[in-house]
């Protein structure tokens, strides 16, 4: 999703913060958030996000923290972020990696003709994370614009059970399936079939 408003995401760290949050970018987890890897041109980079599961306490992802874990579901995520110094014509993604595949969750881009150096606002919680299987996961995103820019990372783990999600339970079922078919080749094979 392109966001246009002046108003949306600043920084990479932002834009990592709620790309956590996003992702589901945590199964009832304390603070965790991402690392900022690089800046350019001294830029600096803020962020945070704040997440509430479905029939959980709150928590905050920072953006200097390392790993997370991330809930199948929650509410509308409160996000800040900012830049120093400010910002224009800026642009910046967070992508999280599945298997060889970057997948893109949020992305934005404004002129900030206001000269903003901060924002904060609400964001929807991704109903995709409900179908995503355990594991870890390692979320990528970046911000850069004329006066510099930052680039981070994080790994979330997605709590829950291995049947807890169709990719999963499909999973469980072909595991079963190729161990009887191993089972009767090799019972086949000795004659005793």
């Amino acid at each position: 999703m392109t966001i246009g408003r002046e108003s949306r995401a600043r920084g990479a760290a932002a834009g990592a913060a709620l790309g956590l949050a996003m992702v589901g970018a945590v199964a009832l987890a304390g603070p965790a958030g991402a690392t900022i890897d690089s800046t350019s041109k001294g830029m600096q980079c803020q962020g945070s996000a704040a997440i509430t599961p479905k029939g959980g306490q709150p928590y905050t992802i920072v953006a200097t923290q390392s790993k997370a874990h991330v809930p199948r579901r929650a509410g509308p995520v409160q996000y800040s972020g900012s830049t120093s110094p400010v910002s224009h014509h800026h642009h910046g993604e967070v992508k999280v990696k599945v298997g060889p595949v970057g997948v893109n969750v949020y992305s934005w881009a404004s002129p900030n003709d206001g000269n903003k150096p901060s924002d904060a606002g609400t964001a929807k919680y991704p109903s995709a994370m409900k179908s995503a299987p355990p594991g870890i996961y390692r979320v990528t995103g970046f911000h850069t614009a004329a006066e510099g820019g930052c680039s981070g990372h994080m790994d979330i783990t997605i709590d829950g059970s291995p049947l807890s999600s169709p990719a999963g339970a499909g999973a469980a079922v072909a595991t079963v399936v190729s161990g009887v078919l191993m089972l009767a080749a090799g019972l086949a094979k000795k004659g005793r079939l």
